[in-house]
């Protein structure tokens, strides 16, 4: 469960994370996210896996699938694909109300959202080693949905969404839930890893990650971060969703700036923009204003002075700074990493298919 909520925050690749020094995403970063220019063949190809169970040997195994997944605690079975509906939907649904404009781009709606990251979960619950019983289950929805905004952005994720599985330390995995530790080094998204202990503070991150409270630095170090109001550097980087203001490498930390307050989005003089609340710095003014969003076929970039992302889609540029917003590859289809058309969230180009990770792989 923890690896769906991070896979979200993977998805949304420009939302801040804890690993960030500046917790607010620049309106060029989302231009750079959406836009392409680059064409590439859009030919579709049926993208199929082999559904297994999940296995609670550490050796790997597979089982035929009997649509269920075993509860190593003895609790019975649970539906793994009705789980991973009821957990998708909670968590977009949560999601929507702490920053609608990453669903919106994303997704269009949150029961896309929902119906989109399913099936990831279902690939994570069916790695060797994973397991899930109704009673954790429970206890992660409820912790989920009191889970304040700040919590989900800054990783610091519920403990009850950790499922300890039954791969020792140093086992390869893809997932924490097959790990004992719920813990899986380097792994996640679209990676395999080892499996092991969270980094605690002092130690080397763990490809990008700490345990829970901390924050990657600069130096790949697991540290405290500040708070608002506190002095920050590259050593010791603000918590997220909040901005560094500063100069020559040092700054305080404070909230990001609302819908007409001052900004800077070098963060030099002001705040960079909420992004989470759908604002932008505009360059001209220096003020934060509204992002507007374009339908499949509208006009996205620089329109009428202002700056607009697309739904659910990515912006197509032209040689100016408008161009129209083009339909996502569909899952399976052709593409080309770090350019052409995006493939649609979660999915992600690998060996030039749009595809979803496949913890089941790691070995």
């Amino acid at each position: 469960m923890r690896h769906l909520l991070l896979l979200t925050l993977f998805t949304l690749s420009f939302t801040a994370t804890a690993c960030d020094d500046e917790s607010t995403a620049k309106p060029t970063d989302v231009m750079a996210d959406q836009t392409q220019t680059d064409q590439v063949d859009d030919s579709t190809s049926d993208a199929t896996s082999a559904d297994v169970t999940n296995n609670d040997q550490a050796d790997g195994t597979e089982e035929a699938d009997d649509g269920t997944g075993t509860d190593q605690a003895g609790d019975g079975t649970v539906d793994v694909p009705a789980v991973c509906d009821v957990f998708a939907a909670a968590v977009c649904d949560m999601l929507d109300g702490c920053a609608h404009i990453f669903i919106a781009m994303s997704f269009g709606d949150a029961a896309v959202c929902g119906a989109r990251l399913s099936g990831p979960c279902e690939r994570s619950l069916a790695a060797p080693g994973a397991s899930l019983s109704q009673a954790k289950l429970d206890a992660c929805l409820a912790a989920v949905n009191s889970m304040g905004c700040e919590t989900f952005f800054a990783d610091n994720l519920p403990a009850e969404c950790d499922l300890a599985g039954t791969l020792v330390d140093g086992a390869a995995c893809g997932d924490g839930a097959q790990c004992q530790s719920s813990f899986c080094a380097g792994g996640g998204d679209f990676s395999c890893g080892t499996c092991a202990l969270r980094p605690q503070a002092g130690q080397p991150c763990a490809g990008g990650k700490c345990d829970r409270g901390l924050v990657c630095n600069d130096a790949d170090t697991c540290v405290v971060p500040a708070g608002a109001g506190d002095a920050c550097t590259a050593a010791t980087p603000c918590a997220s969703l909040l901005s560094c203001v500063g100069t020559g490498g040092t700054g305080i930390c404070a909230n990001a700036a609302a819908v007409g307050e001052p900004c800077d989005e070098a963060e030099e003089t002001a705040p960079n923009c909420s992004f989470l609340s759908g604002l932008f710095c505009n360059g001209n003014t220096h003020v934060c204003a509204t992002l507007g969003v374009g339908a499949l076929g509208e006009p996205c970039g620089l329109v009428n002075g202002s700056l607009t992302v697309c739904a659910a889609s990515y912006c197509q540029m032209g040689a100016g700074p408008t161009g129209t917003c083009a339909a996502s590859l569909a899952d399976g289809a052709v593409c080309t990493e770090g350019s052409g058309p995006s493939c649609s969230p979660p999915a992600e180009c690998m060996a030039g298919h749009c595809t979803f990770p496949e913890p089941i792989t790691c070995e």
